[in-house]
């Protein structure tokens, strides 16, 4: 039971009732917790857990697996029963961290390129309709009209608080660069030649007041606090002095120069025996 919870938890929190609901589904969950166990079983059988690499790199991987549980329960075992004095310390004394997400309205049209028409093609026609917008029309008619975008015969090209993170990069670029009522020139993106006209910017202001924000500042607050736990943790821990060998790193330093000149088809030691030959 324990080992499938284990491999449960290797499926996104969202998707695991849909997994463990469905027979199929589970039967071959096992067999793939199942493989590398019966695998490692044989490695065992031919003697290569012995390997000392092999150890070391075992070693590092459950090292790395407890330290990812330890800080889980250092963070939770840590956490404050609430962070409302935080929260408002946040508002009074860092506004703009708090200020809301820009949101942008914007009006659009679209010319797709393949399979619709050839690259100089769909140019020619976006510049064509780039010229028509300048000489006055009216761009949600046009939209309407000679858009590519399907949904510009229900919206007329016209997008209300679109998040720019939602939007194809360039596209997002371009609109962020535009001042209300400002045309791009064409714009290329996946989808094919863009003309974009940035309608109204929504949001960024300073919060109102410490109500208008209190679950952002919750939030960052407690991600403040996590970060600060964090970051002493490190500091307590790297500040012990660490036992190493004499001469430990000086013997590390020389395989791996070794290993290197190897690579590049010269040890270390045959360099030194060359350059001492040469003198």
């Amino acid at each position: 039971q324990d080992d499938f919870d284990a491999h449960l938890q290797r499926i996104p929190e969202e998707h695991r009732l849909e997994a463990v609901s469905d027979p199929q589904r589970i039967g071959a969950m096992l067999d793939n917790m199942m493989l590398p166990r019966l695998l490692a079983i044989e490695a065992d059988r031919e003697g290569l857990l012995s390997d000392s690499l092999l150890q070391s790199q075992m070693y590092q991987a459950v090292a790395v697996l407890a330290a990812e549980r330890f800080m889980e329960w250092y963070l939770d075992e840590n956490r404050l029963e609430s962070y409302e004095s935080q929260a408002r310390e946040l508002f009074l004394s860092r506004p703009d961290s708090l200020r809301s997400e820009q949101r942008y309205s914007f009006t659009h049209i679209l010319v797709r390129a393949e399979p619709v028409r050839t690259e100089v093609e769909a140019l020619r026609r976006i510049v064509e309709i780039h010229d028509r917008l300048e000489a006055g029309e009216a761009m949600d008619d046009l939209a309407y009209e000679l858009s590519d975008d399907p949904s510009a015969r229900r919206n007329r090209g016209v997008f209300e608080r679109s998040n720019p993170e939602d939007l194809d990069q360039n596209f997002a670029q371009a609109l962020m660069l535009l001042s209300a009522g400002q045309m791009s020139d064409p714009v290329p993106t996946e989808f094919g030649w863009h003309i974009i006209r940035l309608d109204e910017i929504h949001g960024g202001d300073l919060p109102a007041s410490f109500e208008e924000v209190r679950e952002q500042a919750l939030r960052m607050a407690e991600v403040r606090h996590r970060g600060q736990l964090r970051d002493r943790l490190f500091a307590r821990l790297m500040d012990q002095e660490l036992d190493i060998a004499d001469g430990a790193v000086a013997d590390l330093l020389a395989r791996y120069r070794l290993f290197l000149n190897e690579g590049n088809g010269a040890p270390a030691d045959a360099a030194s025996e060359e350059a001492a030959a040469s003198d």
